[in-house]
C-alpha cells in the first residue's frame, strides 16, 4: 500500500472572504495557462471582482483567470499550498506574500473548491491532491 502525505496550510478567512478588505497589492501575472474562452464567464467575473475587493489590482483580468486555474492544476498535481504562494511572489514582484495567500484561497473558492476545507475554530485548510 502506498502510503501520502497532504501537505496543508491554514489561513485564517472571515465567513465573508470578499468583504475582507487586505493590504493592497498589484498582480501583474503572466499568462501561464492557455485555453480558449471566448468571455469570462460569472465565475471569472466574480472572481475578479473578490481580488479587487480584496484591495489586489488586476492589472490582466484574463491572465489573473489563467493563473487562478494553474493554482488549481498544481494543487491538482499535489503543489504545496505554500509552495505555489512562494512562486505567485517570485513571478511578480509587487505582490506580498499575504496577497499570494490571498489569491490562492480565492482561486481555490472559486474553480477548485474541492481543496478547501472549513474548520470548526473558523480557520479554512487548503490540502494539495
Amino acid at each position: 500500500m502506498k502510503e501520502t502525505t497532504t501537505t496543508m496550510f491554514t489561513t485564517r478567512v472571515t465567513k465573508s472572504v470578499a468583504g475582507t478588505a487586505l493590504v493592497a497589492g498589484t498582480v501583474g501575472l503572466a499568462t501561464l495557462l492557455s485555453f480558449g474562452t471566448a468571455n469570462a464567464s460569472s465565475v471569472d467575473d466574480q472572481f475578479v471582482a473578490t481580488l479587487q475587493q480584496q484591495g489586489i489590482t488586476v492589472s490582466n483580468p484574463q491572465a489573473a483567470i489563467k493563473v487562478g486555474h494553474k493554482v488549481c492544476v498544481a494543487l491538482g498535481e499535489g503543489t504545496k499550498p505554500s509552495a505555489i504562494s512562494a512562486q505567485l511572489v517570485k513571478d511578480n514582484p509587487g505582490m506580498s506574500e499575504q496577497n499570494s495567500l490571498v489569491f490562492v484561497v480565492d482561486s481555490v473558492q472559486s474553480y477548485c473548491p474541492q481543496y478547501m476545507h472549513h474548520n470548526a475554530d473558523g480557520t479554512v485548510t487548503i490540502s494539495a491532491a
